[in-house]
Parts: structure tokens; sequence; C-alpha cells
């Protein structure tokens, strides 16, 4: 989408997250490795990080690119859950940038 044209991102990504070595025993630092179909970019693959920050609530935050052929859009994940046996985190997303083909790219939603 060329200029500042709002896209939904929609689809499932699968993958994997390892601690980070530099995280503390507190900090939840991940590093997220996926691929996926993630309309309307297509075939994608995710990298990125997520620090979870645990206590009552809990918090989200994190940053992802998902890339499909040499374009793609950088995400910011954010988000809380109410306490350690509270529903399920409730996570949004906020696309920051684009490249490519998705330069100016913008949207924001519910990750479900």
């Amino acid at each position: 989408p060329p200029g500042n044209q709002a896209i939904r991102l929609q689809g499932p990504v699968q993958g994997f997250a390892v601690p980070s070595p530099l995280a503390s025993p507190v900090a939840g630092d991940l590093f997220l490795r996926g691929q996926g179909m993630v309309a309307p970019l297509g075939q994608v693959r995710l990298s990125g990080t997520l620090s979870i920050r645990s206590g009552e609530p809990t918090f989200f935050d994190g940053t992802v690119n998902l890339t499909h052929r040499g374009s793609g859009v950088r995400v910011h994940i954010f988000g809380l859950q109410a306490g350690p046996t509270g529903p399920p985190a409730h996570l949004h997303y906020e696309i920051v940038s684009g490249w490519g083909a998705f330069q100016g790219a913008t949207g924001k939603r519910a990750v479900v």
C-alpha cells in the first residue's frame, strides 16, 4: 500500500520463543522466531523480542518484524493480564513502520 494506508494484519504465525541470555530471572525477555500466512503480506517470517514483566497485572511489551520478499512491517505488541490466575492476556498490536511494498503502512488491532 502506498502512503499512509491502514492495513489489518490477519492470520496465524507459529514458531518458538527462547529466553534472552541477558534477561534477569524476574524479567521474561524472549527472542521470538516463526513463520505463517498473514494477510495482506502473504507468507511471512517473524523475528523480534517480547518482554514479560510479572506482577499484578503482568505487562507484555515487544517489537517484531514480519517480512515477505523484501517487504514487511515492524509491529509493536503490548498488553496485560489481570493477574497470575486471571483470564488470558489481552494484547494489541500497532504497526510502527513498513518497508518495500508496505512503506507507510499503519494499523492497530487486538492480537487474537
